[in-house]
């Protein structure tokens, strides 16, 4: 463990602070989750840990390659990345972006042309307005970070949301992935933050442009669940 942090501080050290934090969760929706365990007669997901371990890994592998090959947020330097599990099975990522020059977010237009924290328009982006009312929202923000009222709302257990209960997004990794994509430009103040939490049961490493791709074996868990035990860093 102590090795991979430093491994990450190096990167840290070569490209200077980070740029971009996103945090991707598994979503037991997935119609390839759902197949197989209907498949059993029954509707939870916890029944194919197994499954649920590997069809992450190919949407993960997928958006990795969307943000590293793709450029779908602007062109890579480096990428940081670590697995966890909650304790209900579900693996998440956690993944830090050093966007090259020209690519980074240094003003708020920047950052509006890749990351929004609003509901869309029902009307005019149906697609985009479902994804966040099912995977976006959360608690109201505080005086301390107020959000724009565009009088938009989505209805969930009879209770009206709007702009102040949505997690900033991308909306096309959201659509294209439809799980939580939690996406944040990085605290200019907190170069270390993402990094610390890095600290990996997994963790790897990709940079650019020389593509090396460093993969650190599963260290031992305090709590090895299903889902844990099944995963297999590649």
């Amino acid at each position: 463990m102590q090795q991979n942090f430093q491994d990450s501080i190096a990167v840290c050290k070569e490209y200077g602070h980070p740029d971009i934090f996103i945090t991707f969760t598994c979503n037991p929706k997935w119609v390839e989750i759902q197949q197989a365990v209907t498949a059993v007669g029954s509707q939870d997901a916890s029944v194919r840990p197994d499954l649920v371990a590997r069809v992450f890994k190919m949407k993960l592998d997928a958006m990795m390659s969307d943000l590293t090959k793709k450029d779908v947020l602007g062109r890579v330097l480096a990428v940081v990345y670590t697995i966890e599990f909650q304790k209900r099975g579900l693996p998440h990522a956690h993944i830090v972006l050093w966007m090259a020059e020209g690519d980074k977010l240094l003003s708020t237009e920047d950052i509006d042309t890749i990351i929004s924290a609003e509901l869309p328009d029902k009307e005019t982006d149906a697609v985009g307005y479902e994804a966040v009312s099912q995977f976006m929202m959360h608690g109201p923000c505080g005086e301390a970070n107020p959000r724009q009222n565009t009088g938009i709302i989505v209805e969930r257990n009879k209770i009206h949301l709007d702009n102040r209960h949505v997690v900033p997004y991308n909306r096309g990794l959201l659509v294209k992935y439809q799980a939580h994509i939690n996406v944040e430009r990085f605290c200019l103040f907190c170069p270390k933050r993402a990094v610390k939490l890095s600290l990996p049961k997994v963790v790897n490493i990709f940079s650019l442009p020389k593509v090396v791709n460093i993969n650190f074996h599963t260290i031992p868990y305090r709590l090895a669940d299903a889902g844990g035990v099944f995963w297999r860093p590649s």
